[in-house]
C-alpha cells in the first residue's frame, strides 16, 4: 500500500513536471513606436518646390498613422498636407503605407532610418520629436 502512494504521488509529480507553458504562442512586440513623431527634410519637394520642405510621421496606437508634408516660403505648393495611413512592426523594424507606398525603416535611439531614396543618393532619415 505504501508503495502505491509512493508511485501515484511519483506518477502526478511527472504529470505536472511535463506540462509546460506552451512552446507555440505567437512573440508579442513591444511598440516603441506609438504616440511618437519624426521628421526629415524633404530633399525631393525642395527640389521641386524650392525652400524648405519637411515630411512628419506620426504614429498612433492603434498602428495607424499620418504622414504630415510641409512646404513652407512658397507661393507655388505652399501649405501642410496630411495623408493617413497605417503600420506594422516586425522584430526591429516598422513599415508603414501611405497610399501605395511601403516604407520600412529601424530606428536607433532619436534617429529612424528608412529604405527610402535621397536626391543625394542616401536614405531619409527621420529624427523624434
Amino acid at each position: 500500500m505504501f508503495m502505491k502512494k509512493i508511485l501515484l504521488m511519483l506518477s502526478c509529480m511527472a504529470i505536472l513536471a511535463g506540462c509546460s507553458k506552451s512552446e507555440n504562442e505567437p512573440e508579442v512586440i513591444k511598440n516603441d513606436y506609438a504616440n511618437t513623431k519624426w521628421t526629415a527634410t524633404d530633399d525631393i519637394a525642395e527640389l521641386i518646390y524650392g525652400k524648405t520642405c519637411t515630411t512628419t510621421i506620426e504614429f498612433f496606437e492603434d498602428y495607424t498613422c499620418q504622414e504630415i508634408n510641409k512646404r513652407v516660403g512658397m507661393k507655388f505648393g505652399a501649405g501642410t498636407f496630411v495623408e493617413p495611413g497605417t503600420y506594422k512592426l516586425k522584430k526591429d523594424s516598422i513599415y508603414w503605407t501611405i497610399g501605395k507606398n511601403t516604407i520600412g525603416g529601424i530606428a536607433k535611439g532619436s534617429v529612424l532610418a528608412t529604405n527610402m531614396g535621397t536626391v543625394s543618393g542616401g536614405k531619409r532619415t527621420y529624427t523624434k520629436e
